[in-house]
């Protein structure tokens, strides 16, 4: 980076006045002010910009819409019996049915799932697996009763 664009660099991050630069850089700033007519013509756009900036007033605050504002907000201010209430009917709705039913829903939708699609077996595979399963509970089954009969 040359000297020029460095110091326009600076220019636009501390401003035109030097005297608030660290003293070596706003002595460098000095000098090239008075050798480079480049940085003299940066120098004086900035300090115009500047000036211009520091003519323009803020718009002032309008104290009648400020107030209006503040009256209207006070107008709704909910009595403290009506707070405690809303409390109560916001924690029953909000922080603890939402939740519930978050949670229940799925399960609820499994449950239904499961009563009106009972699945049966599609694959030969399946249908001797259920098979081979069942005549295992029923063998076991079986020595049960045997055993508690005798």
């Amino acid at each position: 980076m040359n000297n020029l664009e460095q110091f326009v660099e600076l220019l636009n991050i501390h401003g035109s006045n030097l005297e608030t630069w660290q003293e070596k850089k706003s002595q460098w700033a000095r000098d090239l002010i008075a050798n480079d007519a480049q940085a003299r013509v940066a120098f004086d756009e900035q300090r115009t910009l500047e000036k211009m900036l520091d003519e323009h007033l803020p718009h002032t605050m309008n104290t009648q819409l400020i107030a209006e504002i503040i009256a209207k907000v006070s107008l709704k201010r909910v009595p403290q019996k009506e707070k405690a209430f809303s409390f109560w009917s916001n924690w029953f709705s909000d922080s603890l049915w939402r939740p519930v039913f978050a949670a229940t829903f799925p399960l609820i939708i499994g449950i239904l799932g499961g009563i009106y699609y009972p699945q049966e077996p599609t694959t030969s595979a399946e249908s001797i697996a259920l098979l081979a399963f069942s005549d295992l509970g029923t063998q076991y089954q079986d020595e049960y009763l045997q055993e508690y009969q005798q």
